[in-house]
Formats: C-alpha cells, sequence, structure tokens
C-alpha cells in the first residue's frame, strides 16, 4: 500500500512536472518527457518488487 503510495505521489509529480513543459508547446517534447518519467517510474516499481522479495 505504502509502494502504491509512493508510486501514485511520483505519477502526480509527473503530471506536474508535465504542466511545466507546457510552455514549449511542442506535443513531441511532452510525450518524450512524459515517456521518459514513465519509463524510469517502473524501473523502480520493479525494483522495489524485486528487492521486496
Amino acid at each position: 500500500l505504502l509502494f502504491l503510495c509512493q508510486w501514485l505521489d511520483y505519477f502526480l509529480s509527473g503530471i506536474f512536472l508535465g504542466f511545466i513543459y507546457k510552455k514549449y508547446k511542442n506535443i513531441w517534447t511532452n510525450i518524450s518527457i512524459h515517456g521518459t518519467w514513465n519509463l524510469i517510474g517502473a524501473v523502480m516499481i520493479l525494483t522495489k518488487i524485486m528487492l521486496a522479495k
């Protein structure tokens, strides 16, 4: 449950960063930023799951 809250916090901070980057008004920039952010998040979550086992 704690790691789910951490993921939610991470996801919300990703959305917040997305709003900051809106000033670029470049859809591909936004997609690449969100894609990279989500990829890093997924790796962190998988690492936590592996370490938990």
